[in-house]
């Protein structure tokens, strides 16, 4: 028998433990929002006693629910049960004999490090000015990251692959841990960090926190981006537009309509059962298009979830930007780099101050803030990014600057429309361009003639009256070869990437190879030069763009629609982006055959 100085009590559990210490105060509030007491039994004398339970999602003991009502939010587990184990199912040994659960918990310091305007949780900051203020879902999330099921998976050995229970690294160390505690159902680390879960860390965060931006936040959840923009191997430039400006969207499948009553801009709203939804306004007066005839919705709303997704995508997809790194992109905007291509190929304009555009606005937008985050920078934007409804085809076919280039497309049927059963496209579109991103050079009209005149490529007119189809057939074959070297892959602007003597693929294949033949691009201090087959290896330009307002940096996109109608389309199927420029000379693969040689001119 041995005498004790004091009573022997069983040890605390985590809970317990956090709630009784005053180092980590700030994490306990916050933890302590998910408990709830719960009747246990009545002791003898018929007064009843409660137990504090945590809701949670546990697989052996989860509590989602209590007298009807849900949870405000969910933990991994519950830190205050003393029989914890990881898993649920039988087996021959109790599961809280195998293993315990594990909590990294920050002290007061750390929370308020991180919960400050210059902390890594600005954004938390900005959006609610104090822990106390932060929703109980964004709450549940904060706690729950900081909570693993195995504390076998949590030994300090283990800290440099420890992973959070989404399966992402937590990046914890050893010099991490203030203190520690062994409870008796599980561990908890004390630390001088905080662990914020993934989807706040990234450029999803501002969007996520702030209720400002939840029209965005759904639809990066509606279009499926979020599983995109997790990825901590990439860096992105991430533009976030506010509710009150989710709105003047041109509908790029809706201006293809016959009715100017059904061409319209769209409106996104949010909806109670918290999916987005927008309500159509006519182009031409601002009136809601209530027609139950209207393709893409009635009753003044598109619901429809397959169309909204379709466009939430392509916003998103001209909102994104996908960088090497920031210093690699903060150094291209420093070298005097303005136009960017984005995760869906659309083209960005970033000016020096701060203003951004897409090739459809009508004005820059304005940038209001910029968040650093770990894969990325997150930007809050006065607008919508809006993409371009203007074809290829309009281009080259509107402007008298072109024609001459334009006259060839059109006598070998390069612009087509083929619709199917299932596609169409909403005018006319380049037969043999994918979706994916190019540039187009068009020769002045008196270099083109030029050329001509030196017999080097036939003109419209002798193919026209050509009576032997297979002289003429000799003759369209080299003016389309000619032709389609002046389509490039890779859209190339003036103020864009900077290169030097890069070889571009363009749309003319070397039959000896079977490769497609490279055009040679330089772009740098606000100029193009081009350095075609031909000339490779001479030391010569071939060409330059000309840098006359209204014929360089024109940007298109070529569409498909889906459906054989236009008139019943409700989705873009595919597109193809392109910037066209005009050039004061003609592109040769080879040397051109006729009386003058290339190297004379």
């Amino acid at each position: 028998m041995h005498e004790l100085a004091d009573v022997l009590v069983p040890p605390e559990n985590m809970a317990a433990y956090i709630r009784g210490n005053e180092k980590v105060s700030r994490f306990s509030r916050l933890m302590d929002r998910f408990a709830c007491p719960v009747f246990y039994k009545r002791d003898a004398q018929g007064d009843s006693i409660f137990q504090t339970r945590y809701f949670n999602q546990s697989p052996a003991y989860s509590f989602t629910e209590y007298n009807g009502t849900n949870a405000p939010g969910l933990l991994y587990f519950d830190p205050g049960w003393n029989l914890y184990q990881p898993k649920g199912g039988n087996t021959s040994q109790p599961g809280y004999e195998t293993d315990m659960g594990c909590m990294f918990v920050p002290t007061n310091e750390a929370m308020d490090r991180f919960f400050s305007p210059s902390g890594e949780g600005s954004d938390f900051f900005e959006a609610f000015g104090s822990w106390d203020k932060v929703p109980d879902n964004i709450a549940a999330d904060f706690v729950a990251n900081h909570q693993k099921y195995s504390f076998l998976s949590s030994l300090p050995s283990r800290f440099g692959d420890i992973k959070d229970e989404a399966g992402y690294e937590m990046e914890v160390s050893k010099e991490n841990i203030v203190d520690k505690f062994v409870g008796r159902n599980g561990v908890v680390y004390v630390t001088d960090k905080v662990f914020t879960p993934l989807d706040y860390r990234t450029v999803m965060g501002p969007a996520k926190i702030d209720s400002l931006n939840s029209i965005f936040n759904q639809a990066m959840t509606d279009a499926q981006f979020v599983y995109y923009l997790r990825s901590l191997k990439s860096t992105y430039q991430f533009f976030v537009t506010p509710n009150e400006y989710m709105k003047d969207y041109v509908d790029p499948v809706a201006k293809s309509y016959a009715s100017e009553n059904y061409r319209c801009n769209l409106e996104f709203q949010l909806t109670p059962q918290n999916t987005v939804a927008a309500v159509p306004t006519r182009t031409s007066d601002g009136t809601v298009i209530t027609d139950n005839n209207f393709p893409l919705g009635y009753n003044g709303t598109v619901s429809n979830s397959s169309i909204l997704k379709n466009r939430l995508e392509d916003i998103l997809n001209c909102q994104t930007l996908v960088t090497e790194s920031n210093e690699a992109f903060e150094a291209a905007r420093a070298g005097g780099q303005e136009y960017f291509i984005t995760k869906g190929y659309a083209p960005v304009r970033i000016t020096q101050d701060n203003k951004i555009s897409g090739a459809g606005n009508e004005r820059p937008l304005t940038v209001s803030k910029i968040y650093n985050k770990e894969n990325g920078n997150t930007y809050l934007i006065d607008g919508i990014l809006q993409n371009t409804t203007t074809s290829i085809y309009d281009v080259l076919s509107s402007k008298d600057d072109f024609r001459e280039f334009y006259d060839m497309c059109a006598l070998l049927g390069i612009f087509v429309n083929n619709p199917t059963s299932s596609t169409v496209a909403p005018g006319r579109k380049v037969k043999f361009l994918n979706q994916y991103h190019y540039t187009v050079y068009v020769p002045t009209n008196e270099a083109i003639r030029e050329a001509q005149a030196k017999g080097w490529i036939p003109t419209v007119g002798q193919i026209e009256n050509e009576g032997d189809q297979s002289v003429r057939d000799s003759l369209e074959n080299v003016m389309e070869r000619f032709v389609r070297y002046h389509f490039q892959d890779n859209s190339v602007f003036i103020k864009g990437e900077k290169v030097e003597n890069k070889a571009y693929l363009t749309s003319t294949i070397n039959e000896a190879s079977n490769k497609f033949y490279p055009v040679y691009v330089t772009n740098k201090d606000g100029n193009i030069t081009l350095v075609d087959e031909a000339d490779y290896g001479t030391g010569r330009v071939s060409a330059r763009v000309v840098k006359t307002e209204g014929v360089y940096n024109l940007m298109t996109r070529d569409m498909t629609l889906n459906s054989g109608d236009k008139e019943k389309a409700t989705t873009i199927e595919a597109y193809t982006y392109a910037v066209i420029h005009q050039i004061d000379d003609v592109l040769w693969f080879e040397q051109p055959k006729g009386e003058n040689a290339k190297d004379q001119k």
